[in-house]
């Protein structure tokens, strides 16, 4: 039996994968693992690129012949895994220091576990604040790149939005994770679905949550486990676009759940598109 599989979705991020991947090999070294890339990038050469990394024997290579979104490809690598948890990691990411095991037995023990996920890092080595509170119409004001949080970083808005004041030597009992280190149990993650095909990108980690929490499981942070995260190193090289994507995907969670509040949610989601994409502009 497997324990984990770890996957990760390739676009045009072949180095950054195998960085990471060599980053992980030691702490993976006393499990029974796998090694699942799906590729998104529609390129003979850059799936070459992939099938170039040797670091383990166990990589299994999915071609998807064309982009079909972070969600999406991480749904058909599950499809395909053998262990008995997933765990999700974007290519951006490096171990930092802990153990996968930690995580992993929390989750065994944990009878309300739906997400586990570790402790995320920035490339300085300052915390990065990696969970949130569920999206509602006036707490996406309060986000990390929000005009409310540009001008004052310490508001009590911000702070509570995104667990700011919390202990992160403990372990945390948040409302959603960002999906770039996530831990999920395979057969759960089939059952209830995967990763929302709705979204292309950004939002599908809130979905499935907020998916997960209806049902009564939770997503935790763990100190046991501590990654360093780029955040964004992909996607940042076409910001406009990555900013349109992110907000198109939170319509889309907004309208799943409030229906005939669309056209007021419509409304705040393209005041603050303005709003990052001046701030954004002006940086």
């Amino acid at each position: 039996m497997i324990d984990v599989s770890i996957i990760y979705v390739n676009y045009f991020s072949s180095q950054e994968i195998e960085k990471s991947l060599l980053s992980f090999i030691k702490p993976l070294s006393r499990l029974r693992y796998e090694i699942i890339i799906a590729d998104n990038s529609n390129n003979i050469k850059e799936f070459g690129n992939l099938q170039n990394i040797t670091i383990a024997n166990n990589i299994i290579f999915l071609q998807l012949n064309k982009n079909v979104g972070f969600g999406q490809g991480c749904n058909r690598a599950a499809e395909q895994a053998k262990g008995k948890y997933l765990f999700f990691l974007n290519p951006d990411t490096k171990y930092y220091k802990g153990t996968i095991k930690s995580l992993l037995s929390f989750y065994k023990k944990t009878e309300n576990c739906g997400i586990v996920a570790p402790v995320l890092y920035n490339k300085d080595m300052s915390l990065q604040y990696s969970a949130r509170k569920f999206p509602t119409i006036l707490n996406q004001f309060f986000g990390r790149n929000s005009l409310l949080t540009k001008i004052d970083r310490k508001n009590d808005f911000t702070s509570n939005y995104m667990y700011q004041n919390e202990d992160y030597s403990k372990v945390l009992k948040v409302d959603w994770a960002r999906a770039a280190a996530i831990i999920v149990d395979r057969k759960l993650f089939l059952q209830i679905g995967g990763f929302s095909p709705d979204y292309f990108m950004f939002a599908e980690d809130v979905d499935l949550s907020k998916r997960l929490y209806d049902k009564g499981l939770y997503t935790y942070l763990h100190p046991g486990l501590s990654v360093i995260h780029a955040l964004g190193s992909t996607v940042n090289k076409s910001p406009i676009r990555k900013i349109w994507i992110h907000n198109k995907s939170l319509y889309i969670y907004f309208s799943k759940r409030y229906g005939l509040l669309q056209v007021l949610l419509f409304i705040a989601v393209i005041i603050r598109i303005v709003f990052i994409s001046t701030i954004e502009r002006i940086e």
